[in-house]
């Protein structure tokens, strides 16, 4: 863990000795004393932690009408989700699902309890004893994780899966994921550990199964051909998948939701009405803005 200057902040940021040249997780802080530091968690501040975020778009089965502004992300704010997390690194991304969506329950999936340690005592990820009982942590190797979560039963699926994993070595040309999570086998994992569609009885929805699954990851390759085989094989496996990239050339994001609502137009425009609803977007602060901003870069592949 180190301190460094940015743009007039001082962002605390993990790295491993393994990979020194990749930040594993990092958020702003504040000095309050000569040895006091307050974590300032109202923004994420890796860029591709809010690119993910707009899988969130993808989970709601019905689409709405262009007059029912700042619904999509209003109802998911409220509803139940389940989200995962595989790779709980500083548990940055964990913790802001945690504290911004209020209904939803989280899974952090990470191999070294070290790092699970480093996260609540550094980066104030929320503990099993401090927090409601919304937040689990696992630890284990996501794939262990993604066979059992492939056959768990329907109460118990993903609504969004963040695949925030990466590797220290180049030798295969990907950085983000590992190799081994973008292959046939493990993206088929991924799918079947996701929420299929719910049922529409009458005027609503069976709350038992009333969300779209949706795939989220953060695909880093500095070769175009490698980059255009991942998507292919993302592509043999997802009806459906989009992606956003980001100001930093290096991170592209992916979504792949298992299926998409009847009315949704797949271009990055369906959501630009929102963006209109200052006053909204105003009460949820500069993150809700940002995500909006996020969601017209969406283009699908």
């Amino acid at each position: 863990m180190e301190h460094v200057k940015k743009d007039g902040k001082v962002l605390r940021q993990l790295v491993f000795l393994e990979s020194a040249g990749l930040v594993q997780s990092e958020v702003e802080v504040e000095s309050t004393s000569t040895t006091e530091w307050k974590i300032l968690n109202n923004y994420l501040t890796c860029e591709h932690h809010r690119l993910m975020l707009t899988a969130i778009d993808f989970t709601e089965l019905k689409a709405g009408s262009e007059t029912d502004k700042f619904s999509r992300f209003r109802n998911a704010i409220s509803r139940e989700l389940r989200f995962a997390v595989l790779g709980l690194g500083g548990g940055l991304l964990a913790r802001f699902l945690y504290e911004r969506f209020p209904r939803a329950t989280i899974k952090g999936v990470e191999l070294d309890p070290e790092v699970v340690e480093i996260a609540e005592k550094h980066f104030g990820f929320p503990s099993s004893s401090k927090n409601d009982g919304r937040v689990r942590v696992v630890v284990d190797d996501a794939l262990n994780f993604l066979k059992a979560a492939a056959h768990a039963q329907p109460a118990e699926k993903v609504d969004v899966l963040f695949v925030d994993l990466s590797t220290n070595s180049h030798e295969e040309g990907i950085t983000c994921p590992p190799p081994a999570f973008v292959t046939e086998e493990a993206l088929r994992l991924m799918k079947d550990s996701l929420t299929e569609k719910g049922k529409f009885m009458g005027e609503y929805f069976d709350n038992s199964n009333n969300n779209l699954g949706v795939l989220s990851f953060n695909l880093v390759s500095r070769d175009a051909e490698i980059s255009a085989g991942v998507k292919k094989t993302v592509k043999s496996i997802f009806p459906h998948i989009f992606s956003v990239r980001g100001e930093e050339d290096v991170n592209e994001v992916i979504i792949c939701p298992v299926d998409i609502a009847t009315n949704d137009q797949t271009n990055g425009n369906k959501c630009k009405e929102i963006i209109t609803d200052c006053e909204a977007l105003e009460s949820k602060g500069e993150w809700m803005s940002d995500y909006y901003e996020m969601l017209n870069r969406l283009s699908a592949i």
